[in-house]
């Protein structure tokens, strides 16, 4: 009975350990892709139909930042931007 109870305490212990580390992890995931939401917001208000870069750029970074976010709103403001940006990509190209 003894052995038994040990064995759970100590499965106790990981599993909420486990809980902990992955709820900082997350925390740490949405904070970095909320820098990189940032980042691309910035390069969509420098876009242009002349220069092109800064749409590349913007969709580049969102789509790093979208296997990053764990957020729901925040993987729903990334695939907003990524819309627009993908939009005015299309709108204003010059090929096909």
């Amino acid at each position: 009975m003894s052995v038994s109870l040990d064995l759970f305490k100590k499965t106790s212990v990981l599993a909420m350990a486990a809980v902990l580390v992955s709820s900082v992890s997350a925390k740490a995931d949405d904070a970095s892709a909320q820098a990189k939401l940032e980042e691309a917001k910035a390069l969509y208000a420098q876009r242009s139909v002349s220069n092109m870069t800064p749409i590349d750029k913007a969709v580049s970074v969102l789509a790093a930042a979208q296997g990053e976010a764990q957020s729901t709103e925040l993987k729903y403001d990334l695939l907003v931007l990524g819309s627009k940006s993908l939009y005015f990509k299309g709108v204003h190209s010059s090929s096909d």
